[in-house]
């Protein structure tokens, strides 16, 4: 999972409440699935993605 992936992860989770098990060494997590989303529905999220998008352009990571 990429970097701004598992960021965005731990962002959601944190603003839901989730509390997720923590995963044994070397064991795999399957790739989320990534839902169609409207920005008008979901405002707090799309301006996160924009922040990490914005953060991975400036240090290098995304091109």
């Amino acid at each position: 999972m990429s970097e701004a992936r598992e960021e965005l992860a731990r962002w959601a989770a944190g603003r839901d409440g989730i509390v997720r098990a923590e995963k044994e060494p070397g064991e795999s997590e399957p790739e989320p699935e990534m839902p169609e989303l409207e920005p008008a529905e979901h405002p707090e999220l799309i301006a996160k993605l924009r922040e990490i998008n914005h953060r991975s352009r400036s240090d290098g990571r995304l091109k």
